[in-house]
């Protein structure tokens, strides 16, 4: 079963971290006795193996001597049943566990949704006013840019009702600005484009 990846801001909310704790305490546990498995399956080869390798060297020493039994191959089989039992075991607390957070989560829903709501509402508006500020600065830059083209040209280029071109950023962030503000039905604003009167 897949782990429950539950978002950090709803795992620490002091009515759910002890809950969260708890299930990804168990989801340790249940990954490292997974592991053992497989490292006991993968010893029973040479458990097999270590206990022919008796037997043959019994044999060896006399023809007519007993089988010893499969000593290290039966210690192995009962490394790989607990390791299995564990974890059959740990399925079930991990179980329960997810239970507990889901129903934590669900009884304090309300909860969580005024305090994610409190934090959006707090993040818009001072996104707002980031964006507010960048506006404001990026079209003193760009108008300050173009202006000084405009004077440098003078009075060779063109100098009557001469539009001050944007630059490309500015062209971008507002194009943000008005993305953001339109997800947020603040209407999108219009980019602003200074004229300067040659004399």
């Amino acid at each position: 079963m897949p782990q429950l990846n539950v978002p950090e801001a709803i795992a620490q909310h002091r009515a759910i971290q002890p809950a969260t704790d708890a299930y990804n305490a168990l989801v340790t546990e249940q990954s490292q006795a997974q592991a053992e498995v497989g490292a006991a399956k993968r010893a029973l080869p040479l458990a097999r193996e270590a206990d022919k390798r008796a037997y043959a060297t019994a044999l060896a020493a006399d023809a007519k001597s007993k089988d010893p039994g499969e000593k290290e191959t039966n210690t192995a089989q009962r490394a790989i049943d607990q390791a299995e039992r564990r974890v059959a075991a740990l399925n079930v607390a991990v179980a329960d566990a997810e239970a507990v957070l889901h129903a934590a989560i669900t009884a304090h829903h309300g909860d969580l949704m005024a305090t994610l709501g409190e934090r959006i509402t707090n993040s818009q508006h001072a996104l707002n006013d980031s964006l507010d500020a960048l506006d404001t600065h990026l079209t003193a830059y760009t108008t300050a840019k173009a202006t000084a083209g405009w004077l440098r040209n003078f009075p060779s280029g063109p100098g009557r009702g001469c539009a001050v071109p944007s630059l490309r950023m500015a062209f971008v962030a507002n194009s943000v600005a008005n993305a953001d503000r339109q997800l947020h039905d603040k209407g999108p604003r219009t980019a602003k484009t200074a004229r300067f009167a040659g004399g």
